[in-house]
């Protein structure tokens, strides 16, 4: 590769990087800018769908135009743009901005694909970009803030707009465009989506679900990035049958991560390393041999797949995860009030820690929330009742951490079926049939294990006891300790007349949001003490 070509590929590297540097950042977003799991989603979804709708009107207007003015416009456009998202103040803003760098993005990679589609690099970066994205995105966002991710990208852009006479003297590909298949674009739709899932679904856990920093989380993403080098340097079987052990391997890593045992960071590596190595193993056959991109057309025809299955993921796994987000704050509150109650502390101290972290449950960091606030509340509690209160805040935190992987556990599974649809979908009505389905059944090995391993592994998860039923009750001591038994008692009592849980009662007792919710639900207000007299009574 000449010298006067590395700023164009660093470009296009950046353009490929750009559908995922912002995940690590996402976390911070949803704070900075008072948005919802939809609202992060967006700020991936709206550069993939622009820049994968943007595709083919771009390989026209570069075949036209030429690469001079459309690559120099292009590059410029995107460095403003990725400067109006560091400043911009609003969610609406950074949108629009994210827009344009999509548009100017596919007129990059256009123009990129037509000086070093000849090359391996070109494939490299395609494959690797999008894995290396999140380090990089998360080692910015440690070191100062999201805004510095786009800062950052703005110079890249610029430099090599300014070595525009060099690249852009390359002549363009000349070759026809020849017959697509349509399975194989499918496939790689389908596989760009997975993989997205995984890198946004992985990203999420770490930093909102394990209270991770994000230079951390980056690190531990970052198996994801080495095994996929390694996978694209696999040459053994021939094109169709990596690319189908390729997406078996990406549905049998991703599924896996449905079903992580605790949040200790080593769970990660296997399904990690699995699915970043079958993401190398899948899409270099896939993108240098099976849809080879010797022409504009053929290349703007995988920049819009991959970027449109990107989007069209976003957009199925959104609306999932945030549905599970709530179902299981829900019952991490719940639990959180279970484990309190039952814990052998005075009762004064149940009230004071109840209220505490069900707060924390309903912030944006809620296992960091927890651990902040568990400090404090710690100093407070009596010596002698210290070791009750540590074992309480260690099932406090399995609690916590359950919650987040219930809320991701339906994402990655529906992620790894899409992977393995695509392994599928290649060897339909073809002769490696038995081939493909071995692998397939692999993948599902991979994920049928690490469920066992879940199960085995896994704290037991806390349990909504029935109050209609009798049950062990705490014991902690004295005066105070028959009077807590009391309450408890008659808690059970009234939960079990109004047909609810203890827990959720508590909840409303303790909490002024709660008990509104209660009473809409359940017709009763649980603070008139009239009310509560009658269902004891």
């Amino acid at each position: 590769m000449k010298r006067s070509e590395i700023p164009l590929l660093l470009a296009a590297s950046l353009v490929f990087a750009d559908a995922t540097i912002v995940t690590l950042a996402l976390p911070d977003l949803l704070v900075d800018l008072r948005t919802t799991v939809y609202g992060v989603a967006a700020v991936l979804g709206v550069y993939t769908a622009t820049l994968g709708s943007g595709a083919l009107p771009a390989a026209r207007l570069v075949r036209r135009a030429g690469c001079l003015r459309t690559g120099t416009a292009a590059l410029c456009a995107f460095s403003l743009a990725s400067l109006a998202c560091a400043f911009a103040n609003g969610l609406v803003v950074l949108l629009a901005a994210r827009a344009v760098q999509g548009v100017a993005g596919a007129l990059i990679l256009t123009i990129a694909g037509a000086t070093l589609a000849a090359r391996r690099s070109w494939i490299s970066i395609a494959v690797l970009s999008a894995a290396i994205g999140p380090v990089v995105g998360g080692a910015l966002t440690q070191a100062f803030s999201w805004r510095a991710i786009f800062i950052a990208q703005a110079p890249v852009t610029l430099v090599a707009a300014a070595f525009r006479k060099r690249w852009s003297d390359v002549p363009p590909a000349t070759a026809s465009r020849g017959r697509v298949n349509s399975r194989p674009l499918l496939v790689l739709g389908l596989v760009s989506g997975a993989l997205t899932a995984l890198l946004f679904g992985v990203v999420l856990l770490l930093v909102v679900g394990w209270a991770m920093r994000p230079l951390s989380a980056a690190l531990a993403v970052t198996l994801v990035p080495v095994a996929a080098f390694l996978g694209s340097r696999v040459a053994a079987w021939c094109a169709e049958e990596r690319v189908v052990a390729g997406c078996a391997l990406i549905g049998g890593g991703v599924g896996a991560l449905a079903f992580l045992p605790s949040n200790d960071v080593a769970w990660l590596v296997a399904p990690e390393c699995i699915a970043g190595f079958g993401m190398g193993l899948a899409l270099s056959p896939l993108l240098e041999h099976i849809l080879p991109e010797r022409a504009y057309e053929n290349r703007a025809a995988n920049l819009a797949v991959r970027h449109l299955g990107i989007t069209l993921a976003l957009l199925a796994l959104a609306p999932v995860i945030a549905h599970d987000l709530d179902a299981a704050t829900e019952r991490a509150k719940l639990r959180t009030v279970a484990v309190v109650l039952d814990a052998p502390i005075q009762p004064g101290e149940k009230l004071k820690v109840a209220r505490v972290l069900v707060s924390s449950v309903r912030s944006d960091h809620p296992l960091a929330a927890v651990r902040v606030q568990a400090r404090s509340a710690r100093d407070e509690v009596p010596g002698a009742d210290r070791p009750g209160f540590d074992s309480m805040f260690h099932r406090v935190e399995t609690v916590f951490v359950g919650a987040a992987a219930d809320a991701f556990h339906r994402a990655f599974l529906i992620a790894a079926a899409f992977a393995l649809l695509a392994a599928l979908i290649l060897i339909l009505d073809t002769a490696r049939l038995a081939w493909g389905l071995t692998m397939i059944a692999a993948g599902l090995v991979v994920i049928g294990a690490q469920a066992l391993v879940d199960r085995y592994a896994a704290p037991p998860a806390v349990r909504i006891a029935d109050p209609c039923r009798p049950r062990k009750l705490p014991h902690a001591g004295g005066l105070t300790g028959i009077t807590q038994a009391l309450v408890l008692r008659a808690l059970d009592v009234a939960a079990c007349r109004l047909g609810v849980s203890r827990e959720e009662l508590v909840l409303a007792l303790a909490d002024k949001s709660e008990a509104e919710r209660f009473r809409r639900r359940h017709g009763i207000d649980p603070k008139s003490f009239q009310a509560l007299l009658r269902l004891i009574g």
